[in-house]
């Protein structure tokens, strides 16, 4: 069996000088899904979410992904308990 390493990064998008914070990152495998849970808290407004991965520790980059679903894309509000799902 291949193992290896993803790492993720989240990247938003937003107008203003308020800064997010990106806290609570948990993966936790559903299946063939991965559920990649987060919380967005700080700045005000919606922000724009995508999912980028990486398994080389983050010399290139992969992305945005296209097969999830969940709080991901555009208009995401700041909050706690958010999700997304990855079909892998």
């Amino acid at each position: 069996m291949k193992v290896f390493t993803l790492f993720f990064s989240f990247f938003f998008i937003f107008s203003g000088l308020i800064a997010q914070t990106i806290t609570v990152i948990n993966v936790v495998q559903d299946g063939q899904k991965l559920q990649i849970l987060y919380d967005i808290t700080g700045g005000t407004g919606n922000y724009e979410v995508s999912l980028f991965c990486s398994t080389d520790g983050g010399i290139t980059w992969a992305g945005p992904l296209k097969s999830v679903s969940g709080d991901v894309g555009k208009n995401i509000p700041t909050g706690s308990n958010k999700k997304i799902a990855w079909a892998v």
